[in-house]
């Protein structure tokens, strides 16, 4: 289950140690063992330390702090050269090499906030809920940070509520509005316990799908969310498998359901 162990989840602070445990007891001579440094025990910790500061990167990683800004220009650049809209406000993550520890009290020592992504069997499955973990975070940290943006209609925008269908969705990557409107609202309602809220958003998400070509999915996707032991490895699946079904990548969303059986 993804928690926030560590910080305010109504104030984020943009600086974070994301980290999963890799579960080796089912597989202790996996191929995936040499992928790791030596000594860090039978079922070792794995994550990443992220933050939009730059001069806090450059500090972890002992980086002339001028270059991360040149970085930081090169890839406001490069985004802007891809027709993509960065203004001068715009948050980029920059992330810092993988992290790994032996023991989560390490974890626990970190600055700054700590998301727990959970336990899986694989180093494969570890990283890909790293990397949902990730997303969320930055996602809600935008939305703290510049709560508009969305690639909704303007009418929606001002009230700044979900849309009441997925007709009304105007753009083509539906993923990100999900991860921002559901599943990550539904995560954070379950990590607080607050099970009137999220049924609520189970609730609007299904209507929200009701008649799409993916509802199956949301069904599905609702019904991993509401696990005692969330895979966000699934989670992951279920919602890169929707996108390409909005987007009409068939042979995508094939390859991504072979994935989830």
């Amino acid at each position: 289950m993804m928690r926030l162990i560590k910080g305010n989840r109504d104030h984020l602070e943009g600086r974070v140690t994301i980290y999963s445990q890799w579960d080796r007891t089912e597989s202790p001579h996996s191929n995936e063992n040499s992928q790791l440094p030596p000594g860090l025990g039978e079922n070792p910790f794995i994550g990443f330390y992220l933050s939009i500061d730059p001069t806090d990167i450059a500090e972890q990683l002992n980086f002339n702090v001028e270059r991360i800004h040149e970085i930081l220009e090169q890839s406001k650049e490069h985004m802007k050269n891809k027709g993509i809209n960065v203004s001068e406000n715009s948050y980029l993550p920059i992330f810092v090499m993988p992290i790994y520890f032996a023991d989560e009290a390490e974890v626990l020592s970190k600055q700054g906030d700590v998301l727990s992504i959970g336990n899986y069997s694989s180093l494969n499955r570890c990283s890909n809920a790293l990397a949902m973990g990730m997303s969320m975070y930055f996602m809600k940290l935008m939305d703290q940070k510049n709560p508009q943006g969305m690639d909704i209609s303007e009418k929606q925008k001002e009230k700044n509520i979900p849309l009441e269908t997925y007709k009304d969705f105007n753009g083509e990557d539906i993923r990100e509005y999900l991860l921002k409107t559901f599943v990550t609202p539904m995560l954070d309602a379950k990590s607080y316990q607050e099970t009137e809220r999220s049924n609520e958003l189970k609730r609007n998400f299904l209507a929200f799908s009701e008649g799409a070509s993916f509802s199956v999915d949301v069904v599905d996707l609702c019904n991993t969310l509401g696990n005692e032991e969330t895979n966000l490895d699934l989670v992951d699946l279920y919602t890169r498998k929707i996108q390409a079904v909005h987007v009409e990548e068939y042979e995508v969303a094939a390859k991504i359901r072979d994935q989830i059986i």
